[in-house]
């Protein structure tokens, strides 16, 4: 999943980007050089629209709209880039991220989730679930890899949406109990007899939290996978001085180099 968590926050820094210029005007806004000026020289910077109904502001983040199990989608809507209307969302949810400005409405200060719901013939509303992030606290422009509140930030987005779209999320709902068990307790033991899945359900643990699916695992030389046995001990894998004995008879160390340091 560590790849979601760069995207992610590639895409927040967008999100706040655009919508401060949006309001401002000011080309030296954070985030203006790196996210808003490559359009605008291009000619194709586009204010607003709705990104899940194929408009072309969507093309703004193609290069953060997709994750493991779901797409997001950008909306603005003028002539007001301070309200609830100009969020984020998992396409075909009300699971929104929205921005929270200083009172003079000129700088984004938090982000936070809320869902939008609409019954027939009813108007829609908002519910607040008090799940939120100061900009500073997640790290957004700092140019570091993603921080553990931002990460927090998108498992609660992503825990979510799992939640609300099991139909297109089964084999990701299947583990995701073991992954958010695995990130608490740093590990878990699984039991049964040979032949039971448990190495299969380890496989799956680990590429549901790298993000890659079985084709981009084997392509990448910085993944393997090994099955633990009990001739195995940490020597196999830990890099370390080991005993050797020379021609003379002769006991001294040498440096093995291996998987772990």
């Amino acid at each position: 999943m560590n790849n979601d968590y760069k995207n992610f926050k590639q895409l927040l820094e967008y999100f706040v980007a655009h919508l401060e210029y949006c309001v401002t005007n000011n080309k030296h806004n954070r985030g203006y050089d790196k996210y808003i000026k490559p359009f605008e020289e291009s000619g194709s910077f586009k204010k607003s629209g709705q990104g899940y109904n194929g408009n072309l502001i969507q093309n703004q983040i193609k290069n953060w709209e997709n994750y493991t199990n779901g797409k997001i989608a950008i909306s603005t809507y003028p002539p007001s880039y301070t309200g609830t209307g100009n969020y984020l969302h998992w396409e075909g949810t009300g699971l929104n991220i929205i921005a929270r400005w200083n009172e003079s409405a000129d700088k984004i200060i938090t982000l936070a989730i809320e869902k939008y719901q609409r019954k027939a013939d009813e108007k829609g509303s908002w519910e607040d679930l008090k799940i939120n992030e100061p900009i500073e606290d997640i790290g957004l422009f700092d140019d570091k890899e993603p921080n553990e509140k931002l990460q927090h930030f998108f498992d609660k987005y992503y825990s979510l949406y799992i939640k609300l779209k099991p139909e297109t999320t089964e084999k990701a709902n299947k583990y995701e109990i073991y992954v958010q068990k695995l990130k608490n307790s740093k590990n878990i033991i699984l039991t049964g007899a040979p032949g039971t899945g448990k190495t299969f359900l380890a496989k799956e643990i680990a590429k549901q939290m790298i993000g890659e699916d079985d084709e981009a695992l084997a392509k990448n030389p910085q993944f393997g996978f090994v099955q633990f046995h009990p001739s195995y001990d940490y020597t196999d894998f830990v890099e370390g001085l080991r005993p050797t004995n020379n021609d003379n008879g002769n006991v001294g160390f040498e440096l093995k180099l291996k998987l772990l340091i």
